[in-house]
């Protein structure tokens, strides 16, 4: 598991990571931080070499769609076998109808949008009872 962020995010990542560590238990799984601008994008093969890209809550305005699009591009090139599973909140209609057309305009198969259903908090409470 590679966590990227920007540099100065980092060391909140890492701190993330050691507080999570025992909740892994006995089989806890390698996991490291690197730096992923998505305006410079890596050529580092412990990023390279992923197999799912996880990216949660990374678009919300325009200027970022571009660059983040052009990066997963240079993760999960044309006929790889990756998977990119995007979770993300809509925040505008410019950025999110760029995002599904950008995303389109490369190699990528989409599956989805998957709308959001509210669920009743307190349904869920009982549920967990």
């Amino acid at each position: 598991v590679v966590m990227t962020d920007l540099p100065y995010a980092l060391p909140g990542c890492q701190d993330t990571i050691e507080a999570n560590r025992e909740g892994f238990g006995g089989g806890a799984p390698i996991i490291s931080t690197e730096e992923l601008d998505w305006f410079q994008p890596t050529q580092r093969n412990s990023i390279l070499e992923v197999d799912v890209v996880l990216a949660a809550d990374v678009v919300w305005v325009l200027e970022l769609v571009d660059p983040f699009v052009k990066t997963l591009a240079s993760l999960c090139p044309p006929n790889s076998k990756k998977r990119i599973i995007l979770s993300y909140q809509r925040r505008g209609k410019d950025a999110d109808e760029a995002l599904w057309e950008s995303l389109a305009n490369e190699h990528f198969e989409i599956e989805g949008p998957v709308p959001f259903v509210p669920t009743d908090i307190e349904q869920v409470k009982e549920n967990d009872r």
